[in-house]
């Protein structure tokens, strides 16, 4: 889902389910993308996302982007 009601600040939210790489349990991905639109081709963002597969495999992650269009 992205959402665009801030021009300037993009954001985006997913949610993947998968039984990736050895198809056992199931584990889930949460994140959300913050953006800021530099320029009309140019756009720095920061990911930040939630894990898990079992209470023992889970947790917090964090990334940044750029992203170019043309």
């Amino acid at each position: 889902l992205q959402w665009n009601a801030f021009p300037r600040f993009p954001l985006g939210f997913a949610v993947a389910l998968t039984d990736q790489p050895d198809a056992g349990e199931l584990g889930v991905r949460l994140t959300t993308d913050l953006g800021w639109r530099a320029a009309r081709w140019f756009e720095p963002a920061l990911r930040v996302s939630y894990q898990g597969r079992s209470v023992e495999h889970a947790g917090i992650g964090a990334g940044l982007a750029m992203v170019f269009d043309w």
